[in-house]
């Protein structure tokens, strides 16, 4: 499953900002640059390997813009045959 997170960057130079996932089976990128004045999209993947519920963190941290934070509630089901 992908999630797709839009970021605004509304500083007049390209910005960097530090991604830092916790929980199990998140994967994604460890930054996302975004030009001036434009929007950027950060994936994350879930994948889950076992049914069942668990929890993640999501951190966009930038040290001019701040910080976003997601808490996850994150749950694996069945998948069809």
């Amino acid at each position: 499953m992908e999630f797709e997170i839009e970021i605004n960057n509304s500083l007049d130079e390209e910005t960097t900002y530090e991604i830092s996932i916790e929980g199990d089976n998140l994967s994604g990128d460890d930054s996302l640059t975004i030009p001036a004045k434009n929007t950027g999209h950060y994936r994350l993947f879930y994948s889950p390997l076992k049914m069942g519920e668990s929890k993640g963190n999501l951190t966009i941290l930038n040290d001019k813009l701040g910080e976003i934070w997601y808490e996850l509630k994150l749950v694996g089901t069945k998948s069809p045959p």
